[in-house]
């Protein structure tokens, strides 16, 4: 009787031990079940990260430090930047203003600009004939003027007006045809410019005097 009981204690004795290994191996089981879970989740989660970083980094680039947002409107891809609108009243930022491209900026650096950029509270704009070019002409001046009088400008055509080189009361550009595309700033004073434009290329004259618009307000803001 001794001894059955004897072997019925270490049969018991046995089968706790094979428990508690069991359990022991269940519990190492769960454990490496749920850190596979979260280096899953971990790497899920970092990737999810990175791909929005990319489509955001492939979608939008900083161009002298004026940062761009590439827009794709169809089959037209437009060049988006923004500025801050203050109230004239409470001195509080109330909107941000999109300003839009034809052209990449970044590509607009191979147009040749000798000067700076001088602006004035009036402009007197003048275009030679026979640069509507397909149309490129009215989008170019429409988007041109737009912009630049949320600067504060005032834009106008004067056939008659010249370069007013001894009081610089006003800027004047005059958009010519040229054997290269490209804009000198000239006068006395500054702030008088030709564009010069070659093969129509009159949008991309014009957005390179905008873009470099854009680099010298970086840090500015818009009162409205």
């Amino acid at each position: 009787m001794k001894k059955q009981n004897k072997e019925e204690e270490n049969s018991k004795e046995d089968k706790e031990q094979e428990n508690k290994i069991a359990r022991e191996e269940e519990i190492k089981t769960q454990n490496k079940t749920l850190k596979n879970v979260m280096i899953f989740l971990v790497v899920t989660i970092a990737s999810f990260a990175a791909v929005v970083l990319l489509i955001h980094y492939l979608n939008s680039f900083s161009y002298e430090e004026v940062k761009f947002d590439i827009i794709k409107e169809g089959r037209i891809i437009l060049y988006n930047t923004k500025f801050p609108v203050y109230s004239s009243i409470t001195g509080k930022q109330i909107a941000d203003y999109n300003f839009y491209l034809r052209n990449d900026p970044r590509e607009l650096e191979k147009i040749p600009f000798d000067g700076v950029i001088n602006l004035r509270d009036i402009m007197v704009l003048n275009i030679t004939e026979g640069l509507n070019c397909d149309g490129d002409g009215i989008i170019a001046v429409a988007n041109f003027i737009q912009i630049l009088e949320n600067f504060g400008i005032k834009i106008m055509k004067d056939p008659n007006a010249t370069c007013d080189d001894i009081y610089g009361r006003y800027n004047f550009i005059r958009v010519i045809k040229g054997n290269e595309t490209r804009i000198n700033e000239f006068g006395f004073n500054g702030g008088c410019y030709n564009f010069v434009v070659k093969d129509c290329e009159i949008l991309p004259v014009t957005e390179k005097f905008l873009v470099e618009t854009f680099i010298k307000f970086k840090d500015g803001k818009l009162v409205k």
